[in-house]
């Protein structure tokens, strides 16, 4: 017979394989099946992908399966067989691993997604609530008690109090409470992502899951490992010189080569970069160093494996770095020679170009006093520019002032002149008005026609001085002073304006009334809105348009 045969009806992926009351149990790519005793495969659950299945501490009688589509409820009946009860609503992502904790907290590992703490109704028929973290929180706690730096992929209870880490890289740490650590190198590709596993056989191997097949890891070669880890110091791997006429450096292989190396660099080479590493590290190892002849005090631990110096003064120094493993340290010595600007010979010509440089200042020093004076010459002359130049603007000010009070006076001279005008024409308005109503009494009375000519030659003259053009003259002189180019600029823009026009506009420049308009011009208030309504058709103004304020702002 032999030693192993195929259970009929198990072709495809296997996930899972648990023994609970003494029954095999597997979790299959096509559902869940028992394995009886004489091999015989029978269904318990056709949900697809039976990734694990564990019984739960805190509902004896019950276990939960993680599948590809959430959850499923295991129940023992009453002759102790495992039945496929019912799924459990609410949840419905793939879930690869189950488990409780102490405190019977149910965790659920998803298949790409970090973990999930659920809490489940008391009927284990659905998800009352869950909370995501990347991480197992125990897992994170166990990489702090065990003091495990690093990226980590996996963790494993191992045998009795030892843990097993699998690393980002793949290699495998083994890690005691008492502080013993063996990290083995294993290939990244060894392992089957997401499916990682390693089971503890007995006191003596460790069996490790790998893509292509299986591994033991015998546990006697733990301190062996162990032993040969501790013992190892840090390594000073290459001086490079980042400065300098050459890029050049120097690599050391082992200890032998860096202790029979003393390197000897110009003065222009001191820009230096120090690498150095740990090697089999059990885990990332953190560095501490010194550059003797520089800082007598080692640096604070660090991840980082190198260290740069820049612009080091010449002389000797001994570059020496430690880990946190242990205080053992390596050490390099090296050198920087001086320049040759510090040779004894470049100190003599040094003293004579002092002796050379005292002679010359005293020469530089009479050159000097000479230079200020006709300074302190063309800063007076200059000084004296300015304040002719401060005087000229004060009077340009000044002058600028009376040509401003001039326009004043001048816009004063020109309101009374038109308030003078209005006046005069009003009382010759009034004196005509009183004429006209003497000659028609005379003429009423049958007086002698003399009487009633000197009436009319006085009527006459009273004409004249209202439609004086002399006063007119008179006006358009002044409004010329203190309104420059008024009537310029609007004969250019509006070419068709008549003098009558110009006369009224200068007149509403002027923000005269209609009332007061009509005086000056010797018509009557309707002629002059007549006159008005002419004006803003000429210049083509919107109805909405005040023909005031458009006079006053042109």
């Amino acid at each position: 017979m032999p030693v192993y045969h195929l259970v009929e009806g198990s072709q495809g992926q296997v996930w899972d394989l648990t023994v609970m009351d003494d029954q095999l149990l597997c979790g299959h790519n096509s559902g869940t099946y028992r394995i009886t005793d004489n091999g015989g495969w029978e269904r318990l659950s056709s949900q697809a992908g039976g990734w694990r299945l564990h019984p739960l501490a805190s509902r004896p009688g019950f276990a939960l399966q993680g599948t590809y589509t959430g959850l499923g409820v295991y129940q023992r009946d009453g002759s102790g067989h495992w039945k496929y009860s019912h799924a459990i609503s609410g949840f419905n992502e793939p879930i690869r691993e189950v488990w409780e904790d102490s405190a019977g907290q149910i965790w659920l590992r998803h298949a790409h997604n970090g973990v999930y703490a659920i809490n489940l109704s008391s009927d284990l028929r659905k998800v009352s609530g869950f909370k995501w973290a990347p991480a197992y929180p125990e897992e994170v706690q166990l990489k702090r008690d065990f003091r495990v730096s690093g990226g980590i992929r996996r963790v494993f209870t191992g045998w009795q109090d030892e843990m097993l880490f699998l690393r980002q890289n793949g290699n495998l740490l083994v890690a005691r409470r008492d502080g013993l650590k063996a990290e083995f190198a294993v290939s990244h590709f060894s392992w089957m992502d997401d499916y990682e596993n390693m089971v503890p056989l007995d006191s003596a191997y460790y069996l490790l899951c790998f893509e292509k097949g299986y591994a033991l890891l015998p546990r006697r070669e733990i301190l062996t490992v162990r032993n040969r880890q501790l013992t190892t110091k840090p390594l000073i791997r290459q001086l490079a010189v980042v400065s300098g006429s050459e890029q050049r450096s120097f690599t050391f292989r082992d200890a032998s080569s860096l202790l029979a190396t003393l390197p000897v660099l110009d003065a222009g080479e001191n820009h230096l970069v120090f690498r150095f590493s740990l090697p089999e590290s059990i885990q990332e190892p953190l560095f501490s160093y010194r550059l003797v002849g520089l800082d007598e005090h080692w640096s604070d631990l660090s991840k980082v494996a190198e260290k740069e110096y820049a612009s080091l003064r010449p002389g000797q120094y001994r570059f020496q770095v430690r880990s946190n493993a242990d205080d053992t340290f390596t050490s390099l010595s090296f050198e920087i020679l001086p320049p040759w600007y510090q040779s004894v010979w470049a100190y003599w010509s040094y003293f004579f170009l002092f002796c050379g440089l005292v002679g010359l200042s005293f020469y530089v020093h009479r050159r000097q006093v000479r230079t200020h004076q006709q300074k302190v010459r063309q800063q007076m002359e200059e000084q004296l520019a300015r304040e002719q130049e401060r005087h000229r603007q004060q009077l340009v000010q000044l002058q600028k002032e009376k040509l401003e009070q001039d326009v004043i006076s001048k816009a004063e001279e020109l309101a009374n002149t038109t308030m003078n005008l209005i006046h005069k024409n009003d009382l010759l308005i009034k004196l005509k008005e009183e004429v006209e109503k003497l000659k028609d009494e005379v003429q009423q009375r049958q007086t002698i026609d003399q009487a009633t000519g000197h009436i009319n030659q006085l009527v006459k003259l009273i004409d004249s001085n209202l439609s004086s053009r002399q006063d007119w003259k008179v006006f358009e002189k002044n409004f010329n002073k203190v309104h420059e180019q008024f009537f310029k600029q609007l004969l250019n823009q509006y070419s068709g304006l008549t003098p009558d026009d110009l006369r009224l506009a200068a007149y509403l420049r002027m923000n005269l009334s209609s009332k007061e308009v009509a005086k000056l011009l010797n018509i009557t208030v309707r002629g002059v809105e007549l006159k008005r309504y002419r004006l803003r058709k000429r210049l083509n103004l919107e109805p909405e348009a005040n023909l005031n304020e458009f006079m006053m702002a042109f």
